[in-house]
């Protein structure tokens, strides 16, 4: 994955071609990573542990939801999937710390009430549940989450 700063933001990015198209999603292939002995965590890096244990070296696809202007990509087309890093960072603490969050509350507010551990776990899993949902929720209807979009340009 490539980085590119573009005024002042980092973008993450990926070459593909496209594969498909369905409703309004383009579906983009990715070559298979590959591994190198080029850094000093080649003994340790997961990359070369998830190379060794997929079973087939076939491409990774994702569809991604294009607009109007991006639409007009045809199968066969190489594209760049760019994804702005402040979006990945920002994405991954909510969906990741935001219910982790709600679980230790859960559990902290069962253990502060002297409940028994069966509704401790229970409490802490509701809080779990609750906050997952919640993210979905806000997901779905922020205007914020809809800046987290990956864009799609020819290469």
């Amino acid at each position: 994955m490539r980085e590119r700063v573009v005024r002042e933001r980092v973008v993450l990015e990926k070459q593909g071609r496209v594969i498909g198209r369905s409703g309004d999603e383009v579906v983009v292939a990715f070559p298979p990573a590959t591994s190198c002995s080029g850094c000093a965590s080649f003994a340790h890096c997961g990359q070369r542990l998830a190379e060794g244990r997929r079973a087939s070296r076939a491409p990774v696809s994702l569809g991604i939801l294009a607009s109007d202007r991006e639409q007009a990509c045809a199968p066969g087309d190489p594209v760049v999937v760019a994804l702005p890093a402040r979006a990945l960072v920002s994405a991954t603490a909510l969906v990741y710390l935001v219910p982790l969050l709600a679980l230790l509350t859960g559990a902290a507010a069962g253990q502060c009430l002297g409940l028994a551990e069966p509704v401790i776990i229970a409490s802490a899993l509701a809080g779990l549940v609750s906050a997952l949902a919640g993210v979905r929720w806000w997901t779905q209807r922020s205007p914020v989450a809809a800046a987290w979009r990956v864009h799609i340009r020819p290469d």
